[in-house]
């Protein structure tokens, strides 16, 4: 009769750590989707001198990157060039958001003292929010220093997976330097 109690509980054991196993292994492979669609939007705080102010970046929507790029690209037959004109201040617009205390700087960060809503201080009351007005504030942001639109431009363009050669000036040289593809050549 011990005999037969113990090769219950054994079976019960062995079919419950297989189900297990089964479970285990149909999650490892089934949720590649779901994390694809859970996966939250990058962001970080980032610390602006010439403002004394922090502000959040976070990376675009895969629909805002395409449509910036769809309407930065400039296209003469079958060259292609990036306006830059354009595409700086759209990306600091898209991507620039006033301070999340859900993303805090580095606490060794000689900043993190003034960052709202850490040490006691009060939140932003539009923390997360954007900052900047879609295309309102385009010709402002040209028309004001041009190094802090490339300083946000850099994080902004890392986190959205803009490729250096998408969002710097092309430099002069004597080499012209082609990319080409099916549909377009880009120089």
């Amino acid at each position: 009769m011990l005999n037969v109690l113990l090769a219950f509980i054994f079976t019960v054991i062995v079919t419950l750590v297989v189900r297990k196993f089964i479970e285990m292994s149909e999650e490892t492979f089934d949720d590649y989707r779901q994390i694809a669609f859970e996966t939250p939007l990058e962001q970080r705080p980032f610390w602006v001198e010439r403002w004394n102010r922090w502000v959040t970046v976070r990376e675009l929507t895969g629909s805002q990157r395409s449509k910036l790029l769809q309407q930065c690209t400039e296209i003469d037959g079958k060259k292609a060039t990036v306006n830059l004109e354009k595409l700086y201040p759209m990306l600091v617009v898209l991507s620039v958001r006033y301070p999340d205390p859900s993303n805090l700087p580095e606490l060794d960060h000689p900043h993190f003292h003034e960052f709202p809503g850490a040490n006691g201080k009060p939140a932003h009351p539009k923390a997360g929010k954007p900052i900047f007005n879609n295309i309102a504030d385009m010709g402002p942001l040209n028309a004001g220093p041009g190094n802090i639109l490339e300083l946000l431009n850099k994080p902004a363009a890392e986190l959205s997976g803009l490729r250096p050669e998408d969002v710097e000036e092309k430099k002069l040289s004597l080499e012209v330097q082609t990319v080409e593809s099916d549909a377009f050549i880009i120089e």
